[in-house]
């Protein structure tokens, strides 16, 4: 996989999650510089797993009393090589039902290609398990070292009764990455259904028909939508790690979500490594 690099700065407007119109720019940076958060026209922060925090059903990073939320959707755009990128963002930036793929389609255009990306590792294997079982199973997420150039995603997810689902595979290329990216946000619990409707008549929200409600599908179709948006934001949430490069790793998640991710990470990252 190759490095990418932004040439020039490119603005994205669209709804944010609350329904509001929203902008997000991304602008170009030096080779090394890593993801930086544009705070005001005098200050860029540095976006790392130091200042980032749980928020409510998403991470998002925290910088005195300003926030940039649902940095799980933004993060993957770094494993298409976006390893520099300075980013001028609204608080909620544009929405899109929770995906990635508008993003992903606007910046690329404006990128051109380097040199091979470096990759890092874990020196050992890494865990993080939940208290209690979710979803009557032993909860977890693990992060293990690989001796090759890619990351490997191994995982389950289990919703009462809807089912269980498991799949496997290798985020081997820029095609790999797109179709993740195109996973809407999963419309768990059932309810919100009801809420969310409700919002989209009377109030105008303009997600409510691209979310994955379980009431709209088959079960098949449900675990399968369901588990590509857990590994959007795996993706998301794992780009924290190697801030010039990408992690290669083997990582298993087991109906984990954002909380696990986020403790995994705090882990992974004293034991982060060039990989040989």
């Amino acid at each position: 996989m190759n490095r990418v690099f932004l040439e020039k700065s490119v603005s994205v407007y669209g709804k944010d999650f609350w329904g509001r119109q929203a902008r997000i720019s991304f602008h170009p940076a030096g080779a090394g510089q890593g993801w930086l958060w544009r705070i005001n026209d005098a200050e860029l922060i540095k976006l790392s797993h130091r200042n980032i925090e749980r928020g409510t059903r998403q991470i998002q990073f925290c910088h005195s009393k300003k926030r940039l939320y649902a940095f799980e959707h933004l993060g993957i755009l770094k494993w298409m090589g976006l390893l520099d990128v300075i980013i001028d963002s609204d608080p909620w930036y544009p929405y899109f039902g929770g995906r990635s793929l508008e993003l992903l389609e606007n910046v690329w255009p404006c990128c051109r290609l380097g040199n091979e990306v470096e990759w890092c590792t874990v020196l050992k294997k890494v865990r993080w398990d939940y208290p209690n079982p979710r979803a009557g199973r032993a909860a977890y997420i693990e992060i293990a070292p690989a001796q090759e150039k890619r990351i490997k995603l191994n995982i389950t997810i289990a919703y009462p009764k809807i089912g269980e689902r498991s799949i496997s595979f290798t985020l081997a290329d820029f095609n790999t990455l797109k179709g993740v990216s195109c996973a809407y946000t999963q419309g768990w619990p059932p309810y919100l259904f009801y809420l969310s409707e409700a919002a989209s008549v009377i109030l105008g929200w303009p997600h409510h028909s691209r979310i994955t409600w379980p009431q709209r599908y088959e079960e098949k179709e449900v675990l399968d939508k369901f588990i590509a948006h857990r590994a959007l934001d795996i993706l998301g949430s794992l780009s924290l790690l190697c801030q010039d490069g990408l992690l290669a790793a083997d990582v298993i998640s087991v109906c984990c979500g954002h909380e696990g991710d986020l403790n995994v990470i705090s882990k992974a990252a004293e034991l982060i490594c060039p990989l040989n």
